[in-house]
């Protein structure tokens, strides 16, 4: 259960779920029950907000939650983007209505939000660095194997035109 995509709709098939955007997401979706995924994410730092605004037109993703610990900045953007903003990404790991979570944080956090998201049962898409070290990676892969999860991690840069015409050559 892991899948490296982008995020310019070639993310991970999702559509038919709930998704949460805050850590998490991935490549297989759990059996369809609503046809928009509703999504929270973690981390409203600049790419963070890039994501959102990236997503706020798609057919198959709705952000409803998001997470900073700076919420007195990240409340005109969430307000902007209508959905709910707390500054403990635990509090939406509890949330029966999210199906997948985004880990966009600073590197050293993504170990273990991508971790509390796999065991809460949510599928995750976690920025890169998967994790700090090896290690860290490795501990990742085996809760997502423990939870039968979903995990993608984001290389948004496979995709872009100088990147492909490098493979090309």
């Amino acid at each position: 259960p892991f899948q490296s995509q982008d995020l310019a709709g070639r993310l991970f098939d999702l559509s038919g779920t709930r998704i949460e955007l805050t850590d998490f997401s991935g490549p297989t979706p759990p059996p369809a029950a609503h046809s928009r995924a509703a999504g929270a994410r973690g981390g409203l730092g600049w790419w963070g907000k890039q994501i959102v605004t990236c997503l706020a037109t798609s057919p198959r993703f709705k952000v409803v939650a998001g997470c900073d610990i700076d919420t007195a900045m990240a409340v005109p953007f969430a307000t902007a983007h209508k959905f709910e903003l707390t500054g403990d990404y635990k509090l939406l790991l509890t949330r029966p209505d999210l199906d997948a979570v985004a880990v966009v944080t600073p590197h050293a956090l993504h170990e273990e939000m991508a971790i509390a998201g796999l065991k809460a049962g949510k599928q995750v898409f976690c920025e890169k660095p998967l994790g700090l070290t090896t290690e860290s990676a490795e501990r990742v892969l085996a809760a997502c194997a423990k939870a039968g999860g979903v995990l993608g991690i984001g290389h948004e840069r496979r995709y872009e035109p100088a990147m492909e015409e490098m493979r090309r050559l």
